[in-house]
């Protein structure tokens, strides 16, 4: 049992793509639905924060939709070089070339931020 159905087995690639209830329908993996990509276009800004001793999120760099690259779990492919990106399944690629896809990189574990953090680099999104 995985909790909402996040995790991604790199080495299962078939069986995620299968059975996924929750990030693979909504990455458009399974199916493609125009409007995830229509909806993800319309947005101001896209702010993804890494935090760079995450414990919670593995690897920690799909927080910036970075993940293992094809049927092993080591080497991280980045998002530029991925098929999510290359193909804009989801609209990312869109999103960047807009100058609206943002990477931030937080120190600390999963969640763990200063409010100094939070006002200098989140709020600027915010207003």
């Amino acid at each position: 049992m995985v909790q909402a159905q996040y995790w991604h087995d790199p080495l299962q690639e078939d069986e995620y793509k299968e059975y996924s209830q929750f990030i693979g329908p909504i990455n458009n993996e399974q199916t493609t639905n125009p409007d995830y990509i229509e909806n993800l276009k319309k947005l101001e800004n896209f702010v993804m924060i890494m935090f760079t001793k995450d414990t919670m999120v593995v690897p920690k760099e799909s927080a910036h939709f970075a993940y293992y690259a094809p049927g092993q779990d080591s080497k991280i492919l980045p998002l530029f070089e991925s098929d999510i990106f290359t193909t804009d399944r989801l609209g990312l690629q869109h999103l960047n070339s807009t100058g609206r896809l943002h990477f931030l990189e937080m120190e600390g574990d999963h969640l763990q931020f200063t409010e100094d953090d939070f006002v200098q680099q989140i709020v600027p999104f915010l207003t």
